[in-house]
């Protein structure tokens, strides 16, 4: 009776026990798909987030590359206008200027024109060269030869560097 109720006593402890286990692998089972589906949530939004990533950083280096290049055209560009404009606040009355043809490459201008009096022309002459972007200038005596209505001719170095938005023309 005693290996009887033992063994019932035992058997009811293993009933437990194993109930105990069913349940919790139970439980386990679902915390498993419970955790999985998470990880499969959490795998499909770092994929989109990565795709999301992806197209912004593609974004970025198009911006990158359009402000390089925007860089290099700026580096490249000169002022001519004020170039121009430096040169036209310089002409006396009585000179006329007919071309002005720019090297860029060369960094050098050939400008001609008309004075109706040499003492225009000379005026004319003394202006430009007080104009800090024009140096070598190179004004060939023959321009100064005939006392009235002269055909002239010249040219210069241009130092392009010095051509700057601050040193715009002051109005005379």
């Amino acid at each position: 009776m005693i290996t009887n109720l033992a063994f019932s006593i035992t058997s009811n402890m293993m009933q437990i026990i194993l109930f105990v286990l069913i349940i919790n692998s139970m439980l386990l089972l679902a915390a498993k798909i419970m955790l999985e589906d998470n990880f499969n949530a959490m795998k499909a939004q770092n994929v989109l987030i990565n795709q999301e990533f992806g197209l912004i950083n593609q974004n970025i280096k198009k911006i990158n590359n359009d402000l390089k290049d925007c860089s290099t055209v700026q580096q490249a560009f000169v002022p001519w206008s004020l170039f121009l404009a430096g040169i036209n606040e310089k002409i006396p009355a009585g000179v006329r200027l007919f071309n002005i043809s720019i090297n860029k490459n060369e960094k050098t201008a050939a400008i001609s024109g008309f004075a109706v009096e040499r003492a225009n022309l000379l005026n004319f002459k003394q202006h430009i060269e007080r104009i800090p972007y024009l140096t070598n200038i190179n004004f060939p005596l023959v321009n100064l030869l005939m006392p009235h209505n002269i055909n002239f001719s010249f040219t210069t170095d241009i130092k392009i560097d010095k051509i700057l938005p601050e040193e715009a023309p002051e109005k005379q």
